[in-house]
């Protein structure tokens, strides 16, 4: 369903991708995870055919998503990083927007929209301006919208930022749903406790680069023990725990 071969991506003379190669299949989960600044967003978007490579080969439900962005952009339920060029639309009419993208049958879109409406509980806003919208409200449209078009193809950046604990649950149970029906999720995160129990494949990038690409199962029996966070903290050599302790040890205990 997603082919990545040797994709490189450059701004203004910086790589921001790195000869990239990676394969998601029909019914796969990969939790596409690195440190801030690491090239997770920009894959992502070239995914959506939202950016154009430097170089590389892209493909997206067997659409190149340089010569085919239309039809890429019809495959998949892509999860924008905010609302503001929809300010001035309702919750409905944003929704309405997504259908039209796609080509959907009134009929077909009012029955999903409903349906997406009580799921994400956002029977209250649907006629209320999206600019209006908290962080958190605006996430849950925006994820409606995903979903809207019952996609082959999810395209998810940090899908439960933002959300209470409920609602992520909800988000997390409703894409292991999909996953079961065969839909394939491209999904970065940070919350990695969470995606451990989730997840089929991960994949940890670090400055552009591909540093892991396994199943679960396979990385559970390379680093026994180690939960993801752990494990990701390793590969990715972050260097947190050094300044906790240097920070912590200038700290003067208070005597009880």
């Amino acid at each position: 369903m997603i082919e990545i071969h040797d994709l490189v991506k450059c701004y203004d003379g910086k790589t921001a991708v790195d000869h990239l190669s990676l394969a998601v299949g029909a019914g796969e989960w990969l939790v596409f995870a690195g440190p801030n600044g690491s090239g997770k967003t920009t894959t992502i978007k070239i995914l959506a055919a939202l950016a154009a490579p430097t170089s590389g080969a892209v493909r997206v439900a067997g659409h190149d998503v340089t010569r085919r962005p239309v039809e890429v952009k019809r495959s998949i339920g892509y999860l924008p990083e905010d609302l503001s060029a929809f300010g001035y639309l309702t919750g409905l009419e944003y929704l309405h927007v997504i259908a039209a993208c796609h080509d959907l049958a009134p009929g077909i879109e009012r029955d999903r929209a409903e349906r997406l409406i009580d799921l994400f509980d956002l029977r209250d806003y649907r006629q209320t301006l999206v600019r209006t919208y908290s962080v958190g409200l605006s996430r849950r449209l925006t994820l409606a919208g995903a979903l809207l078009p019952d996609p082959p193809i999810l395209l998810l950046d940090e899908p439960t930022a933002n959300l209470d604990p409920e609602s992520a649950y909800l988000v997390r149970q409703v894409l292991r749903g999909l996953v079961e029906r065969g839909r394939t999720v491209f999904m970065s995160t940070h919350l990695l406790t969470s995606a451990e129990k989730d997840a089929s494949r991960v994949a940890f990038i670090k400055e552009g680069k591909l540093l892991l690409d396994r199943s679960l199962p396979a990385l559970r029996e390379s680093f026994p023990g180690d939960d993801l966070e752990t494990i990701f903290l390793r590969v990715t050599e972050q260097k947190g725990e050094e300044r906790v302790r240097a920070f912590l040890d200038g700290v003067p205990r208070v005597e009880r």
